[in-house]
């Protein structure tokens, strides 16, 4: 999808709500960005609405609206009807459809905002979980907009993905303290808002509660080798944090994936994809699951840790998956973009790392103290045979560490 700023009709009027008011979009056909009537709680303004489609070619992090939205439908096991762009009007994030197609669009400027503290990033999963909750429950579909029974919906709805992504009431609640106490015509009061997300948190521990049954450990499947899973038991029993003590906040959200990748769940995020493709297990065929309530608690573990972790300054680094700086080095083709956000030092790594798989034994004290840390190197000899993808891989690296 390129930009979409071409012609857009409007057969009724209606109005889209954003966490914190309304565009009221009138009947028209125009060529280009449309003009809205932005409403906050005070007063309206004329804006030219315009949509910009979200980029989806990178791995999601976690101050990435992509990566956010696949978090709240993972949680809510529905695949979306909708399409992420983005809006520098929208002064938050809102909910919309044009020509019968739903869209989420959200302000970047705003997202980059909320990056920060953990509770910045509740405040962010809250705004979007409450969005989503529009369109998956319809509510952008009525005529008339937003009324304060959908805001409640919605609200409600975001209470119950909120405690299913491991929030805390008060991580939950955190986002509405600060609305308006009075509320608005299309908005309910500060209270009964609250009050909604409340009863969608506790929903979600209920729920939890009855569906809850006595674990009973499988049967040991000799065809699947335990040294392939990061947490090799998270869907029967339950994750501790002593389990994950030495886990990086790339490793736990590789743990929390791994659960869906069990179901053959379909990553949105080529990161991901490329690495659980390097496992036999991982059969992606779908973007509904359903887990048992062992997984949902785990994800929900799994996720607050990653929250927890994000509280502290982070370096922004390169992940490593499966013990490799480029797990499928071998498999296929790199390309000199995707490289080129690597160090010299680290495009070394990874060049050898091509060797290191063959069991290559490097002279080089560096390489061996850095191959000897890797679970899955065995150091062989002098003797290796590339493939022609590894040489093409290895010729590609030389060039750009120059």
């Amino acid at each position: 999808m390129n930009a979409l700023k071409s012609s857009f009709k409007y057969h009724t009027a209606a109005a889209y709500c954003l966490f914190f008011s309304c565009l009221v979009v009138t009947n028209t056909q125009a060529v280009g960005p449309v003009e809205t009537t932005v409403c906050d709680y005070s007063s309206c303004s004329q804006v030219q609405l315009t949509l910009t489609a979200a980029p989806t070619s990178q791995g999601f992090s976690t101050s990435q609206v992509l990566q956010v939205v696949e978090d709240i439908l993972q949680v809510s096991g529905l695949a979306p009807n909708f399409e992420v762009v983005v809006s520098p009007e929208v002064g938050n994030a809102a909910a919309l459809i044009r020509q019968e197609q739903r869209y989420l669009a959200y302000n970047k400027q705003w997202m980059n905002s909320l990056e920060g503290d953990a509770m910045s990033s509740w405040r962010l999963y809250a705004v979007m979980a409450h969005e989503i909750g529009h369109h998956l429950q319809g509510h952008t579909i009525e005529s008339g907009g937003s009324h304060p029974k959908t805001e409640l919906e919605a609200d409600n709805y975001a209470g119950f993905i909120l405690a299913g992504l491991g929030g805390s009431l008060e991580e939950a609640l955190i986002l509405w303290q600060g609305l308006s106490k009075s509320g608005s015509r299309t908005h309910p009061p500060r209270e009964q808002r609250l009050q909604a997300v409340t009863t969608g948190w506790q929903r979600w521990h209920l729920l939890m509660a009855k569906v809850r049954r006595p674990v009973v450990a499988p049967q040991p499947d000799s065809a699947v080798n335990s040294a392939q899973y990061l947490l090799p038991h998270s869907y029967y029993l339950s994750v501790e944090q002593r389990d994950i003590n030495h886990f990086s906040r790339d490793k736990i959200r590789l743990a929390r994936n791994e659960i869906y990748a069990r179901h053959g769940y379909e990553f949105n995020s080529l990161e991901l994809q490329r690495y659980f493709k390097q496992y036999a297990w991982y059969q992606p065929h779908t973007k509904k699951v359903q887990l048992n309530v062992t997984e949902r608690e785990n994800v929900a573990f799994l996720l607050a840790s990653e929250r927890r972790q994000q509280s502290a300054p982070q370096v922004q680094t390169h992940t490593v998956v499966g013990g490799y700086l480029m797990p499928d080095s071998s498999r296929r083709y790199l390309t000199a973009q995707e490289l080129s956000h690597y160090s010299r030092k680290k495009l070394r790594l990874i060049r050898n790392e091509i060797f290191a798989r063959h069991g290559y034994v490097f002279n080089s004290a560096d390489l061996n103290r850095h191959f000897l840390d890797q679970s899955w190197y065995r150091g062989k000899g002098k003797s290796v045979t590339l493939s022609k993808i590894e040489q093409n891989n290895v010729n590609l690296i030389k060039r750009l560490e120059k």
